[in-house]
């Protein structure tokens, strides 16, 4: 197998690299952070389009996210994949600049991969989290600073069907960065 640059290997990761270029400039970027010993930390997406609930200043919003979490120490990575909503509650104009704050409860599937082996071990949870951001325009365009940080309580890790490793509690939080397309396209959008 050669190594070296390769016209191939880029066509090939082509489509993932225009997807992940498409969902970060339409959604939110992350830094997601694990308690394990001590803190790990590690990147994501999430994408949270949200709607404003009648004239209120509060809005509702789908969660889909991706965490990737390094052991710490090195040895492998932990990978969570989130589906869940959040209710936001602003504390400026709706929709406008301003501080806002929330929460978010998600079904959190969590998956550990170690290093230099192929033995990979998934559970089931779920995780909750407070979140407080600041929302302002560039441009036309508004986005949000905000922090989350979250309990996550899985069931046992299972690989192969067999139970590997038992259920825990830990601190997932992330801090992001919302681009809220959503309200370009609606005046009730968020």
């Amino acid at each position: 197998m050669k190594s070296g640059f390769s016209i191939k290997r880029i066509e090939n990761l082509l489509p993932f690299l225009v997807t992940g270029f498409f969902l970060s400039f339409l959604c939110s970027c992350a830094v997601g952070l694990k308690s394990s010993s001590p803190l790990s930390a590690g990147y994501g997406i999430h994408i949270a389009p949200g709607l404003q609930l009648g004239e209120s200043k509060n809005s509702a919003h789908l969660v889909t996210g991706y965490n990737n979490i390094w052991f710490n120490g090195g040895g492998g990575k932990g990978a969570y994949l989130q589906f869940g909503g959040q209710l936001r509650h602003s504390f400026g104009d709706a929709g406008g600049k301003g501080f806002w704050v929330g929460g978010e409860a998600t079904y959190t599937r969590s998956t550990f991969k170690y290093d230099n082996t192929s033995f990979k071990e998934s559970a089931n949870g779920i995780s909750f989290a407070p979140m407080a951001g600041y929302r302002f325009k560039v441009a036309k365009v508004p986005v949000s600073f905000y922090a989350a940080p979250g309990i996550l309580r899985t069931g046992k890790f299972s690989s192969g069907g067999m139970t590997s490793s038992p259920a825990f509690t830990a601190f997932l939080g992330r801090i992001g960065f919302d681009v809220h397309f959503a309200s370009l396209l609606s005046d009730k959008g968020r």
